[in-house]
């Protein structure tokens, strides 16, 4: 009987070479349809079903044209999938691809002026645009999301509800509008300290058993219509220009003109004014640090609701607001995000592929991969949502790839992918190749990066990465390659970071970062500090050649920021590079030998436990490993062959110079020319400086995104 039911079924859905269809489509059913063309299922989680159901083979879930509006994810785990090969692959239409949607869509028509005068008496007055509501229980949403304590040191949670009109995001109520930030002012308790920002060998906080938000001055006017905001948060840099955060207001007091904070920020929070500060007290180093980005601005309350495109969500009567100057019409739709786990959940199986999606509007990952081989994801559009893309596992995460994928206007990060067996340096062979990166991190512009790779043999190659806040590419392991990639107006919102990053960490080695090209990274404030390629804390062991640095780095305060920058570490090797318009090629920050042994101490684990660094295995691969993992390792870097133009080589640090010499421009191109270019692109590199070997070489295979 199982038999004939199974024949059934693979005549039902259709069977080519070996391969089945089961057909979806957002006018199947999953009651009547049999999966078949002319009678598709309706949802892809019956699609799985039908899937899980069958024997070994090959399987094809073709999903029709449209939109598939998604109540919670999809899983394929484990052992109803052994043996078979699963593709889910969208067919366009028009050129648009079936859209996945992980919440409600509701039409513009649903749009009312307000004029309820409670709602219009907290509002501002002026306002860019005409204030409407949606009435959201109406719709069958009751599942706003909570809003939490979000950024540097916090758990990692999915968004609250965001509201996103025709795909694109909206902007949350808040003040200012322009993207600058409010000064903290006198901080009167900088709340509970888990730690002071000082980077490696850092000074314990004194012992505070006294959990608690901080309370500080803030002189704006506007506090006084803030005072009754019952989910108020503030938004912004309460310390060091890395740590990003985002804390509920506990209270205000409009007379005192002081905001408390209902938790704490990792750091303690500090002022904008460093005059008089105690340096007795190894926490107010820190408080001279990166003043320049310190700020916050003001989220979630409906008194600041007055900008074109910016919303508010009364979660206890289910109410929609939003401020817009022109109405759209009437079937343009708001997306409301409501689901807080992927799209598509993986674990525990192999040669699985997703291919022509557009996947928008959910709260979480839209694809979340565990232990996997042989997986595929192409030519997809993750966008307006929390989270794009992860892969992890070890051993068993092999043979991934994320090709021709398009990643932006996330929440949070991009894609996370690790694979790989560091212990036994067993490569991933996994790989991101032809992708498009570009305006993530629009909600917590902080550790978030556009792409994480880690474990060994996972490369990155031909991606284009553009309008990244802060980390760009994440990467740590061994053996890791990023190539061919082009990062334009990166990491400009922080200080004390750069697009590229690695630390902590002198056992990840065998890296390579070559034919890549950076311009336009530029500091948001003449202080702050930032650059290309970061390698921070101590680690060692990075190979960085052939690439091409265009007004990359800003040194701020800081003795040695540049395009490279070094903290501490030895044994990098910047060769065969192009510097060009960049204030410094390559520099280190110098420890001294204390320093580093108490590193090496700290991060012991990361050695001795996480693998084995005093094994064979690694003592052959990396023979200077040895040397690096001692307290008094000399810690030299190396600078080769490469060419600057209007860029001083190095700034500080122990570097050894070699065969470095300066650009000649092209035959014909005069300084003048070089001078009146604004932003550098490939074209005026090429034309400017393209006779010059080092950079014919450079530019050898091209950069960037390989379109058919």
């Amino acid at each position: 009987m199982k038999t004939l039911s199974f024949l059934f079924m693979m005549a039902a859905w259709g069977s080519t070479f070996g391969l089945t269809q089961i057909n979806i489509s957002p006018s199947g059913s999953d009651t009547a349809g049999d999966g078949s063309k002319s009678r598709p299922y309706k949802t892809l989680a019956k699609a799985r079903d039908a899937v899980a159901k069958a024997q070994a083979g090959d399987f094809e879930i073709v999903v029709a044209p449209g939109e598939y509006e998604f109540s919670q994810g999809v899983e394929f785990f484990g052992a109803p999938f052994k043996g078979k090969s699963v593709s889910i692959v969208g067919q366009s239409s028009d050129g648009k691809k079936p859209r996945f949607v992980g919440g409600v869509k509701i039409p513009s028509s649903e749009l009312k002026k307000v004029t309820d005068k409670s709602v219009l008496a907290k509002v501002p007055s002026e306002r860019d645009g005409v204030l409407y509501s949606i009435d959201l229980k109406k719709h069958g949403l009751t599942n706003y999301g909570k809003m939490h304590q979000r950024g540097f040191g916090s758990p990692s949670r999915p968004t609250p509800m965001e509201a996103f009109l025709d795909g694109n995001p909206l902007t949350l109520a808040q003040y200012p509008n322009d993207g600058t930030r409010m000064e903290i002012g006198r901080v009167l308790d900088p709340g509970f300290r888990r730690s002071i920002a000082a980077g490696q060998g850092a000074y314990k906080p004194k012992p505070d058993k006294n959990i608690r938000g901080a309370t500080f001055e803030c002189d704006n006017p506007r506090l006084g219509r803030w005072a009754s905001a019952p989910d108020a948060y503030i938004s912004g840099f309460p310390s060091a220009g890395w740590a990003y955060d985002e804390i509920k207001i506990k209270k205000i007091d409009p007379s005192s003109k002081t905001i408390t904070l209902e938790t704490p920020h990792c750091y303690g929070v500090y002022s904008n004014n460093t005059k008089g500060l105690d340096m007795k007290d190894p926490a107010s180093w820190v408080a001279g640090m990166d003043v320049c980005v310190r700020g916050f601005k003001v989220t979630n309350l409906i008194e600041e609701l007055d900008a074109d495109g910016e919303y508010y969500i009364d979660r206890d009567n289910g109410i929609f607001y939003v401020v817009l100057k022109n109405r759209p019409a009437g079937d343009v739709p708001f997306y409301f995000s409501v689901i807080d786990s992927p799209f598509v959940s993986l674990k525990d199986v192999d040669n699985f592929k997703i291919k022509n999606l557009d996947m928008s509007a959910a709260r979480n990952y839209a694809i979340n991969a565990r232990n996997c081989s042989g997986l595929s994801i192409e030519d997809c559009d993750i966008h307006s949502g929390g989270r794009g893309i992860q892969i992890t596992g070890t051993s068993q995460s092999k043979r991934n790839k994320i090709s021709r994928c398009k990643i932006y206007d996330l929440a949070y990060s991009g894609v996370s992918i690790s694979g790989g067996d560091r212990k036994t340096l067993e490569p991933s062979e996994s790989s991101v190749e032809d992708c498009e990166f570009f305006d993530n991190a629009r909600i917590i512009p902080c550790s978030n990066p556009a792409l994480s790779i880690s474990g060994v043999g996972v490369a990155v190659r031909n991606c284009e990465f553009r309008r990244h806040p802060h980390i760009t590419l994440s990467h740590s392991g061994n053996e890791l390659v990023i190539e061919r990639n082009i990062f334009e107006n990166c990491c400009m919102g922080s200080s004390d970071m750069g697009v590229v990053y690695t630390g902590r960490n002198q056992t990840t080695q065998g890296n390579v970062i070559r034919h890549n090209f950076f311009t336009d990274i530029l500091a948001p404030h003449p202080d702050a500090i930032v650059c290309g390629v970061y390698v921070d804390d101590g680690s060692a062991g990075q190979l960085i050649e052939k690439n091409i640095f265009c007004r990359v780095g800003n040194m701020g305060r800081a003795p040695a920021f540049g395009a490279i920058y070094v903290h501490g570490g030895g044994d990098n090797i910047g060769k065969r590079n192009v510097f060009i318009d960049c204030q410094s090629g390559m520099s280190q920050e110098e420890w001294t030998d204390e320093k580093y042994g108490s590193a090496l101490k700290r991060e012991s684990a990361k050695f001795y436990k996480e693998v084995d660094a005093n094994g064979e295995l690694y003592k052959k691969r990396y023979p200077k490993l040895q040397l690096q993992l001692t307290a008094d390792y000399p810690r030299v870097n190396y600078v080769e062959d490469c060419r600057v133009w209007n860029t001083s080589l190095t700034m500080s640090g122990k570097i050894h110079l070699k065969r470095n010499r300066m650009l000649t421009p092209n035959k014909g191109v005069t300084k003048l020319d070089i001078a009146k270019v604004d932003s550098w692109t490939l074209d005026d590199v090429k034309r400017c400086f393209g006779d010059d070997p080092t950079v014919k070489e450079a530019m050898k295979g091209g950069f960037g995104v390989r379109r058919k």
